[in-house]
């Protein structure tokens, strides 16, 4: 879920701005002094810095990548042009090794040759994010450790009806502490200056994201989501791929941040709940009401949230309790 705080204070911003004119109103005006570009900081581009001996296997990926006849412009084309301006993520031969054995295949230079030309544009052009220099000073590190959502090289082509027409794969950019991140992979050697761009070198080669959110969500690998996914289908009404929050979670062109809570913290949530229509409905006192409300939640668990009604004796007060529209409310704030 996209959370954007944009706080405009024009009444204090107009006060200022008129504050600083009648200072300044009867200053004489220094004269105007051209400003010269700034030299870039290194003579050598992205592609010259991969003549490195550590970064073989990365140039000749590039080279091969390169014969790809391909609509966004070709590879070294790109990483070479002295007007250029980019950033780039780069594994050296050890991060592609690693990458290579994280993939299941052996850790050797050998092993480039399992992927096509064309397969190694798009992952390459992957590693790139252009019109901006991102040294990692301008990345801000935050609590909890949110990510920059930048746009990189990579275009999935031919566009679908699902996604818009040119839409760029994203890099998630983050900092903890004094170290970068993408993707969650650690920025070994930040700010490496080029003629055209600025590069940072990688402890293991990016991939872009294979599934969307609600993917994850409803494989419920190891039993994680198991409450937060029967929230989302009930919220929606039933297993619905069209549902509200069901397909927002499916749109991989956007930008969501999804904080899940965790079975025990919705275990606790419905106690809570439970207890006090207990106490509201039926007048229990209140440590019995959570004796009640607990058994219910150890016995039924999640079927509380996916079919309240069912539940023998009870199942009319929960339904009345625990509603799709609560979750849709609660979904909301989250």
């Amino acid at each position: 879920m996209t959370v954007i705080n944009k706080i405009f204070k024009k009444s204090t911003l107009k006060l200022l701005a008129a504050l600083f004119f009648l200072q300044a109103c009867n200053k004489e005006l220094p004269e105007a002094e051209p400003v010269e570009p700034v030299p870039p900081a290194d003579t050598e581009t992205i592609l010259q810095k991969l003549n490195a001996s550590d970064y073989s296997i990365l140039k000749t990926a590039v080279e091969k990548a390169s014969t790809f006849t391909s609509t966004t412009g070709k590879l070294s084309d790109i990483l070479g042009n002295p007007s250029g301006e980019m950033t780039f993520f780069a594994p050296d031969n050890t991060a592609i090794l690693r990458s290579f054995a994280a993939l299941g295949l052996p850790a050797d230079a050998s092993s480039l040759n399992v992927f096509r030309a064309g397969q190694l544009d798009s992952m390459l052009k992957y590693h790139i994010i252009g019109g901006s220099q991102l040294t990692i000073n301008r990345v801000n590190p935050v609590t909890p450790a949110f990510n920059m959502y930048l746009q990189s090289a990579l275009v999935l082509a031919p566009p679908s009806a699902a996604l818009p027409p040119g839409y760029r794969m994203p890099i998630f950019l983050g900092k903890q502490g004094t170290s970068g991140f993408a993707n969650n992979i650690p920025i070994t050697q930040a700010d490496i200056a080029t003629a055209n761009g600025v590069m940072h070198k990688v402890y293991a080669a990016l991939l872009p994201p294979d599934k969307v959110l609600w993917q994850t969500i409803a494989a419920d690998a190891g039993g994680t989501y198991t409450y937060f996914k029967a929230a989302i289908i009930r919220a929606d009404g039933g297993v619905n791929p069209e549902g509200l929050f069901q397909k927002a979670l499916s749109t991989a062109n956007a930008n969501f941040t999804v904080l899940v809570p965790t079975n025990t913290a919705f275990e606790q949530t419905l106690v809570q709940l439970i207890a006090r229509a207990a106490m509201n409905s039926q007048g229990l006192p209140q440590a019995e009401a959570l004796l009640f409300a607990q058994g219910l939640v150890t016995t039924y668990g999640v079927t509380i949230i996916s079919d309240p009604s069912s539940i023998p004796f009870y199942g009319a007060l929960l339904a009345q309790e625990i509603t799709p529209h609560f979750y849709r409310e609660w979904w909301r704030i989250i």
